[in-house]
């Protein structure tokens, strides 16, 4: 249950690069990797690589919306 001062989204997480973005724009990405533990953050996806090029995204999800006013 919900509370008032909370809410929800649901993120779809792809597999990078089984998957790839089809828009060039910012998405929620995972991190992973022999240099950095397991981290998520967002990147740049532009022409088929992603803006951090030093990590190696393993998974993509759309931005979530954020906090919407009533």
């Amino acid at each position: 249950m919900t509370k008032k001062n909370e809410q929800q989204e649901i993120i779809i997480w792809h597999k990078f690069p089984d998957e790839k973005p089809k828009e060039n724009k910012y998405y929620f990405v995972t991190y992973g990797g022999d240099v950095f533990e397991q981290q998520t953050g967002h990147d740049f996806y532009s022409n088929d690589s992603w803006t951090k090029e030093y990590r190696n995204v393993i998974a993509w999800a759309e931005m979530p919306k954020g906090w919407k006013e009533d």
